[in-house]
């Protein structure tokens, strides 16, 4: 095992807790106590070809991961179980090429793998199976299949290994063996394509919770959104966010717009189409401020006209007729009879005038409904300049824009009430709007000194002078480490800043001449202290910088100082370059370690008496630093489909395991020699395949044939041959040269049919002359038994009508001998 438990406890734990509720994803361990393999089982739409190239849609994939020696400055291996039809799936392989980094982690990979399968990512240039590539592209109104939304089941912060773990994990380069996944331990396939190397495409950004923006946006919070958007510092720069923001704009905008089109409705005395309008707006962003206010409002408005519509004690079901019973009452009215009681008909009072009382009702209803609205959106105007006042006391200037807008809309759609009152509130709100102080702080400038500055500059200038203060302290108590540090603290911020007031520029003056004092007296002392503590890098820079100060001592001191400086030097160099080696080590950057201990040890032959055990330990990491760096040079040839490349490293790293045996008693280099063949012969079975495909797409069937034959022969001979995998390697060979052969035949014999097409259709077809045929075609039908079935055909000229010939002909490849063929059936 090449990766020590602890870690991979931690990624067994950040694994159960990542996805122990995901409805998309089920992660099963597979091998090992903490487990370094697992299987993955999607429940999500992607897609299969099937044996007659027919792509369908499937629920339900399955992908196996294995945590290689190294980890994570090696990448998982992923390889699918279930097939995938996908540019960047092998039946061996999954390329996650540039995603992966050693800060990914295992959860981060499994979910890049879903928006794989799911169609949104892939990669066009390169790709492993380059059919995919072409439906893809040919299908991108299909793509992505599913939408995935893991919003449902957020998962907990991730369990990042201990930094110590992580170390310990890459000092299992000394254990007993190399992992087989360090170098590429899932085979490609039969397949003949070449790897490829996708673009990341959607990297992981701390700090910014995307799966609750896309609920924000999926349920048309976009106030809410827009404002955690905006909280989003701006160096970030992510796709999705911008779509994000764009959407949310565009959807506010139709918002403000429906506001002031309901507004408008209430002023005209409309006020079911203002409540129509407000419900649009409510469906189109369901968090907009207040807007639940305004549609109730609406709502009372439209309760009340229903109310004066109605007259006294009638009920709902008979006031519903109220137009029927008009209708009848202007037409005409039977007469009552005469009774003995009464002989003359009885009198109704007359309908017009409860017409026009009715009216007036309605009317003078409507004014008041009119003007009370008018008054309440006025209320409603002052509240939010009010608010547009406050904002703008607290230096929130985007916010108090927005209000301050949003109360002249308000206030400009009001008629008929507090003219005076408008033109005055109007004015209000425009000054504000085009003040000094709101026109400065929109820009993100602030008051400093009588002058509007940058906001940041205001900030780093009194950082500045907090620092150039501090620092004056420490020098007069002699405290040289720390009046350093403050005044070039101070010395970068004013570099960042772009404004510097006649203040600063004093100061900063002053600072570079009492620097100069404090790294006579500090610069030699400071750097032997980074010696001792392992700074070498800082030790260096410090002791270059006592000799360039050293020009302000005297003749004798200077020339004595600078001897004593460079013997530091010439040690602590050599160290820096140790340490350098062992970072790049550390980390798996096994090239970089490898030159740089090769420097240490061009460095350790000036220094009159090295350490001895830093020496042993020099010589045993610089070998395996050029072992590693030979292996990893491999697999990435691999990666980017250089078998010629990737054999040769892989050469060079086995010959190092033959010459340095000594030096690397803690790997067992026999086993590894054998990993590393192994890896070798997969390297070159796949180019081998790969030459194979091209040949026969080419219809150079010869060259295919004997490459195939070469494939199955080398792994005969070589020790792996009784491996399942190797096998199988050798029965598709086989296969593939029979089917060779065939096509070969066929295309042998279509060529045969069509230069001969003439004489053939002149001798069964005595009719015919020769000089009238034409457009020969042969075409491969069926086989029967051993013998193959052609079809020729030709076209007839000459005499009338053009005929398309046909007769079919039978070859056998035993016999080589054809015969015209005549179905009876």
């Amino acid at each position: 095992m090449g990766i020590a438990n602890k870690q991979l406890e931690a990624i067994f734990k950040e694994i159960s807790d990542r996805f122990k509720s995901n409805p998309y994803i089920t992660v099963q361990p597979k091998e090992g106590s903490p487990p370094d393999s697992y299987e993955v089982i999607y429940s999500i739409t992607g897609v299969q070809q099937d044996k007659n190239k027919e792509i369908h849609e499937v629920k339900s994939h399955t992908i196996a991961i294995t945590i290689p020696f190294g980890f994570p400055h090696f990448p998982p291996n992923c390889k699918p179980i279930s097939a995938v039809f996908h540019p960047d799936f092998d039946q061996a392989a999954i390329c996650i090429g540039d995603f992966w980094d050693k800060d990914s982690t295992i959860p981060d990979l499994i979910i890049h793998i879903s928006h794989m399968i799911s169609g949104e990512i892939f990669s066009t240039d390169n790709a492993f199976n380059e059919e995919a590539v072409l439906w893809y592209k040919q299908h991108k109104n299909r793509l992505p299949f599913e939408v995935l939304d893991f919003s449902t089941s957020t998962p907990p912060a991730s369990a990042s290994p201990d930094k110590d773990d992580a170390l310990a994990s890459l000092d299992s380069l000394e254990i007993d063996t190399i992992e087989e996944s360090d170098f590429k331990s899932d085979f490609n396939e039969f397949s003949g394509e070449v790897p490829a190397v996708p673009q990341k495409q959607a990297p992981q950004i701390m700090g910014v919770d995307m799966d609750l923006l896309m609920l924000m946006a999926k349920q048309k919070r976009y106030w809410t959104l827009q404002k955690q958007l905006d909280s989003i510092s701006p160096d970030i720069q992510i796709q999705f966010i911008d779509e994000l923001h764009d959407n949310a704009k565009v959807e506010l905008a139709k918002a403000q717009q429906l506001l002031q089109q309901g507004l408008d409705y209430e002023q005209k005395g409309q006020p079911s189409k203002a409540l129509e309008t407000f419900k649009i707006l409510t469906a189109t962003v369901s968090d907009y401020p207040e807007i639940e206010e305004h549609s109730k409002r609406a709502e009372d408005a439209v309760k009340i006209l229903y109310d004066f519509n109605r007259e006294p004690g009638t009920s709902d079901e008979t006031a519903g007729h109220s137009e029927a019973f008009a209708a009848s009452a202007k037409g005409p009215r039977k007469k009552d009879p005469i009774t003995f009681f009464n002989e003359k008909p009885e009198h109704r009072a007359p309908v017009l005038p409860l017409v026009i009382i009715g009216a007036l009702i309605i009317l003078g209803g409507l004014v008041i409904y009119i003007f009370a609205t008018n008054n309440a959106t006025y209320k409603h105007a002052e509240e939010i300049y009010a608010d547009c006042q406050d904002l703008l006391q607290q230096d929130n200037f985007t916010a108090a824009d927005q209000k301050c807008n949003e109360a002249l809309s308000v206030v400009k759609g009001i008629q008929f009430v507090k003219g005076s009152e408008k033109t005055a509130l109007i004015k209000s709100i425009q000054e504000i709007l085009d003040s000094q102080k709101m026109r400065q702080g929109l820009a993100g400038k602030v008051l400093r000194n009588g002058q509007y500055v940058p906001r940041s500059d205001d900030e780093a200038l009194a950082l500045f002078n907090t620092l150039s203060d501090e620092g004056d302290t420490f020098m007069v108590t002699l405290d040289w480490q720390n009046a350093r540090d403050r005044y070039q603290q101070a010395i970068y911020i004013l570099s960042k800043t772009g404004t510097i007031d006649k203040s600063a520029a004093e100061k900063i003056n002053t600072i570079r001449k009492n620097l100069a004092v404090v790294q006579v007296n500090l610069s030699i002392e400071t750097a032997k202290k980074f010696k001792e503590s392992g700074d070498y890098e800082k030790a260096i820079s410090t002791l270059e910088k006592a000799q360039d100060n050293t020009k302000s001592l005297d003749e004798p001191l200077r020339a004595s100082t600078i001897q004593s400086i460079d013997s530091i030097l010439q040690v602590v160099r050599f160290l820096d370059f140790k340490k350098r080696a062992d970072g790049f080590f550390t980390a798996g950057r096994w090239q970089d370690a490898a030159d740089q201990y090769h420097n240490a040890l061009d460095m350790a032959k000036d220094i009159p008496n090295p350490p001895s055990a830093e020496m042993a330990e020099l010589n045993e990491n610089s070998t395996k630093a050029d072992l590693f760096a030979a292996i990893q040079g491999g697999k990435e040839a691999f990666d980017r489909a250089q078998w010629d490349e990737a054999i040769r490293k892989y050469e060079s790293a086995i010959l190092l395991l033959n010459e340095n045996s000594k030096s690397l008693k803690q790997v067992s280099s026999e086993e590894n020699r054998q990993k590393i063949s192994r890896i070798m012969l997969q390297a070159s079975i796949i180019r081998d395949k790969q030459e194979v495909a091209r040949n026969l797409k080419e219809g150079r069937y010869k060259p295919a044939i004997d490459r195939l034959l070469a494939i199955a022969d080398t792994v005969t001979k070589s020790p792996f041959n009784r491996e399942e995998e190797f096998k199988e390697v050798i029965k598709e060979a086989h296969v593939s040269i029979a089917e060779a052969r065939q096509n070969q035949l066929i295309s042998e014999c279509t060529s045969y049919l069509t230069d001969n097409y003439k004489d053939l259709f002149v001798k069964n077809y005595a009719a015919t002359r020769s000089d009238s045929l034409s457009d020969p075609k042969a075409t491969f039908v069926k086989k029967i038994d051993e013998r193959l079935l052609f079809k020729l055909e030709c076209t007839e000229t000459g005499q009338g009508k053009p005929l398309r010939l046909i007769m079919n002909y039978l070859f056998d490849p035993a016999s080589r001998q054809w015969k015209f063929f005549t179905d009876t059936k």
